[in-house]
């Protein structure tokens, strides 16, 4: 019998190492998300766990189940990580994502949802890593750019901050059961700084992170949560 629990054990925890991993496949004409199983043995360190605790507890406080994190600090600090250890804490049924960019050419958070079924215990995950490229990207686009083309393109969603503030909108108003995880090596303050320098805003204009709470971390390295 001791043998059999223990090899359900085993068998259980290897379940539990799988996880849901959404890729994005296709063209700039159409995109395709497909879902993979991979193995998830990312631990998480004390810290790392403050962390993930703080963004798992405010996603279940919400009534739609969302949540949206700014995490920053320095390459290598396991920013991207703190993702697949939101996910391993919903027993790795969670989705998630890192293949989704709002500003590329065909790529779309609704495709996304409609090709998996999302719940509270089984919400999206989705990190968009170097925010802050994306950010001063749309900020710095012509007002003349095609949002579709003659090439049969695919239409580009997010192209300036009105339609950046439509999709935070809509991650944390209209969708339910996501969370979404933004990284940069660059703080808050840099960002918000190095977009209206170059914008040559003489105020702060903060509404692409507004809304936000910033609390400090214990981990030095991976300073600050932004949350909201």
């Amino acid at each position: 019998n001791d043998e059999n629990d223990s090899n359900e054990n085993n068998n259980n925890n290897e379940s539990n190492n799988s996880l849901s991993y959404i890729q994005r496949t296709g063209s700039l004409s159409y995109t395709n998300y497909i879902t993979n199983t991979i193995e998830n043995h990312v631990i998480a360190t004390k810290y790392q766990r403050n962390i993930c605790n703080t963004i798992i507890n405010g996603y279940k406080s919400k009534k739609n189940h969302t949540y949206i994190a700014f995490l920053h600090g320095p390459a290598g600090s396991g920013k991207s990580t703190i993702g697949f250890l939101v996910a391993k804490q919903f027993d790795n049924s969670a989705y998630v994502c890192n293949d989704f960019d709002p500003t590329r050419r065909a790529d779309s958070l609704s495709e996304i949802i409609q090709s998996i079924e999302l719940s509270e215990k089984r919400p999206l995950v989705l990190i968009i890593d170097e925010v802050d490229v994306i950010l001063n990207k749309i900020s710095t686009t012509s007002s003349s750019i095609e949002l579709t083309n003659s090439r049969g393109e695919g239409l580009i969603e997010t192209y300036d901050k009105t339609s950046w503030n439509k999709f935070l909108d809509n991650v944390s108003s209209i969708y339910n059961n996501i969370i979404l995880i933004s990284t940069s090596n660059k703080s808050r303050q840099q960002i918000v700084d190095e977009l209206n320098l170059s914008n040559n805003y003489n105020h702060k204009d903060i509404s692409y992170l507004r809304r936000s709470e910033e609390h400090t971390s214990e981990l030095q390295s991976l300073a600050y949560l932004v949350c909201r």
